[in-house]
């Protein structure tokens, strides 16, 4: 029994094997075979005792660099103090850091130069745009408020769109993994997202990418697309979003707008374009298939412009699994999502390299969301389905900074220019999270 070879196993005998392993089961001929499976507990991450001294000793450690630590008892109020996100469980004090990446200060004219300006703005600044008739200064405030540890109401970001009845009839599809419905609704409360559309305009009007036509690819619902023609209003998007469900909520947020329902990489239009942009989309298909089409597609000296998520850099699979882990759930601490202790014994599991039980734990942290229905544990709930759907490879295959690049040289590209927007692993501007690629078919 067990992973072939296997070995042979008398009567009351045990043999231990990882439940993940391929494995198989057989008798002699004529004989019975009973077989008892015993799948242990995950292992979780172990507290540190508790006391008002250790808890300002632990608070000082992550503030200069541990990733986090846990205390058993609650001896610190939930919230961000000296550059750390405190968290509670049941009965624990969970501390982590988030790398604190610095942003360019970068200058520019109008409702672009204003948007940039909200990156490095005190509280006060930030507390005035919140009521701002700019859908995307209004984001960029919240999420710096967010990261100040100031919770505002998100309100005003919530974006309502008709449910959708119409599904896809492919199991493998992006729908059958992530509400399409929720994600429309709350996709802008992401940590990092309308820092790409900001930096995505700034980038195109430096080259001279104002207007005319481009594809967009991947729209999904369209927060991104809608935040930059605010920024760039003489671009002519046409959309290519295969999902029904997203094609959807794509027509009620920007009505109008010419949509292709295709797959990106089997598509084949007579034209060509000077643009072609592709916002959180680049990792639900093959990288490879997609950078190749992309290039076909352009024109020569065309600017092809990815903004996406990527992860830590890693080789081997437990590894990816602990980077995924640490990505995913860095997007979700500074939202005040306590007595949620799967959530953080997940991420503390994984910054302390074990890559066994993350699955379970993340599982029963989507478990412990599903009775809640506010704003915040519904962008939770899709965090943690998009990190699954990465464990299982299916329709999340991020990859790190330097490989995609790799992969834009094997192609034929060359690269422009490029940002780590926001940071979630690592202190290094090629480390994980959420960035920004202008890259150029040669001429």
């Amino acid at each position: 029994m067990g992973p072939p070879p296997g070995r042979e196993v008398g009567p009351g005998e045990e043999v231990e094997f990882a439940g993940d392993e391929p494995h198989v089961y057989a008798s002699e001929e004529g004989a019975s075979l009973l077989v008892f499976l015993h799948y242990p507990l995950p292992p979780r991450p172990q507290g540190e005792a508790g006391s008002p001294e250790k808890a300002s000793l632990a608070l000082r450690e992550v503030s200069l660099g541990v990733g986090g630590l846990a205390l058993e008892g609650r001896w610190l109020a939930p919230g961000f103090q000296e550059g750390v996100f405190v968290r509670w469980g049941a009965n624990r004090t969970y501390l982590f850091s988030l790398p604190l990446a610095p942003l360019p200060r970068l200058e520019a004219q109008g409702l672009l130069g204003e948007a940039l300006a909200l990156l490095h703005a005190p509280k006060e600044d930030l507390r005035s745009h919140g009521q701002s008739p700019s859908l995307l200064l209004r984001t960029l405030a919240w999420e710096g408020l967010l990261l100040k540890g100031e919770v505002a109401d998100p309100a005003p970001l919530l974006v309502q769109t008709a449910r959708s009845p119409v599904g896809s009839s492919k199991e493998e599809d992006w729908e059958s993994r992530i509400s399409v419905d929720l994600y429309a609704r709350v996709e802008l409360l992401h940590p990092g997202y309308a820092r790409q559309p900001l930096f995505l305009a700034y980038g195109l009007q430096a080259v001279g990418l104002e207007r005319g036509r481009f594809l967009d690819v991947g729209t999904g619902p369209g927060h991104h697309l809608l935040l930059l023609l605010e920024l760039l209003p003489h671009l002519e998007p046409v959309a290519v979003e295969p999902s029904p469900a997203s094609r959807q909520a794509l027509a009620q947020l920007i009505p109008g707008v010419e949509v292709l329902p295709e797959d990106f990489t089997l598509l084949d239009p007579e034209e060509t374009f000077p643009l072609i942009v592709c916002v959180g989309a680049s990792h639900h298909m093959s990288t490879w298939r997609f950078l190749e089409k992309a290039y076909r597609l352009l024109r020569p000296g065309g600017l092809l412009a990815v903004a996406d998520e990527f992860l830590r850099p890693f080789t081997t699979r437990e590894e990816r699994a602990r980077n995924l882990v640490l990505h995913h759930t860095a997007y979700l601490l500074p939202f005040p999502l306590e007595e949620t202790e799967a959530l953080w014994a997940l991420r503390l599991l994984a910054l302390q390299g074990e890559s066994r039980g993350l699955r379970a734990l993340a599982e029963e942290a989507l478990q412990d969301l599903e009775t809640r229905s506010d704003a915040f544990a519904t962008f939770a709930r899709l965090e943690l389905q998009a990190l699954l759907a990465g464990l299982d490879y299916e329709v999340e295959t991020k990859t790190y900074p330097r490989r995609f690049l790799e992969l834009t040289f094997a192609v034929g590209f060359e690269l422009e220019h490029h940002h780590r927007l926001f940071a979630t692993h690592g202190r290094g501007s090629w480390d994980g999270g959420t960035h920004l690629f202008l890259l150029r078919r040669p001429k």
